[in-house]
């Protein structure tokens, strides 16, 4: 009788680990290139020169490469892919997120003007606008609901790519007056929920 033992080989994992980010390289390259059509595995895959059955097995289906993309984003901008819990949590993050920017400002122009770019950013989008909610719904004050959801559009904004970008273009800010506008804002928006909405 057959015994069937569970093995894991760090070489193999290593190997998978590499794949994996050799398909979301090959992917983000995709975001930025005017000539891609729609964003899928299929297409991930063959940029990366894997089969379409293994891009499969890391991203069953489109939604989940464009999370992966996006949590790959927020590690290679040095910000963690949750926003933290707490909207104290944002000083912090408002720093490491526009240097990260800066840092991938030619992508982020890049990625503005083309399908794939637009399907990916949305997503993340959703996800970005529900953490700020959860931010905000963590303050227990008690204000009504739509204001609340004025305060969230309003950090939603100061945090995006299109803010920093606005900055730079319209204000010639460096990154360093770029972040310090943006933490000031935060910080009065921060102040004011607390006060009431007053």
């Amino acid at each position: 009788m057959s015994v069937s033992r569970n093995y894991t080989s760090p070489l193999r994992e290593q190997q998978m680990a590499q794949t994996r980010e050799l398909i979301l390289e090959r992917a983000v390259e995709l975001l930025g290139d005017r000539t891609a059509g729609e964003l899928t595995v299929a297409a991930a895959a063959e940029k990366a020169g894997v089969s379409t059955r293994t891009a499969y097995r890391y991203f069953p289906t489109k939604e989940a490469l464009q999370d992966a993309l996006n949590e790959w984003f927020m590690r290679r901008w040095g910000a963690s892919p949750r926003y933290p819990e707490r909207l104290d949590g944002l000083h912090e993050m408002v720093g490491k997120l526009y240097l990260s920017f800066a840092d991938n400002e030619s992508l982020i122009r890049a990625s503005r003007h083309t399908t794939p770019g637009a399907e990916t950013r949305a997503r993340r989008k959703q996800l970005q606008a529900r953490a700020i909610q959860k931010m905000i719904e963590a303050e227990r004050v008690s204000l009504p609901a739509e204001v609340l959801r004025r305060f969230a559009v309003a950090i939603h904004s100061l945090l995006s790519a299109d803010h920093y970008l606005n900055m730079r273009d319209t204000w010639s800010l460096t990154v360093e007056e770029a972040t310090a506008s943006t933490r000031w804002a935060i910080a009065v928006l921060i102040a004011d929920i607390r006060e009431g909405g007053a």
